[in-house]
């Protein structure tokens, strides 16, 4: 990218493409539920007796955001967690832009080896 205001617009641009995306599987969800009506006619009366965990889970926004942030990043591509492997490749290109380009360009040329090579 080069500059640090042409990703924050592609950056925006993204958000709202995900954000649109997000919304329209949603309504396709809810529609065709509507229109399906899965689990009609199931009989839960033998479900009263078992107990669910409903604990789990981030217990507040603060929580959710800090789960986005990886803290083994090896981990996180191990177990296909990509939130987290998103928001640390946009916290990484964030810091090389920083750096500026004669800072950065060994790190920027490994990269672009290893994607042209895999």
């Amino acid at each position: 990218m080069g500059d640090l205001k042409k990703l924050g617009d592609i950056g925006i641009k993204v958000l709202i493409l995900f954000m649109g995306t997000t919304i329209a599987a949603a309504t396709i969800g809810l529609l065709v539920a509507k229109i399906t009506n899965p689990g009609k006619g199931v009989d839960l009366s033998n479900m009263a007796s078992t107990h669910i965990d409903t604990s789990e889970g981030p217990s507040s926004f603060t929580e959710i955001l800090i789960n986005m942030v990886p803290d083994n990043i090896i981990n996180s591509m191990a177990e296909g967690d990509m939130l987290q492997l998103i928001v640390f490749s946009i916290i990484t290109g964030i810091a090389l832009l920083m750096l500026g380009k004669n800072d950065n360009k060994k790190i920027v040329d490994l990269f672009r080896t290893l994607n042209r090579n895999y």
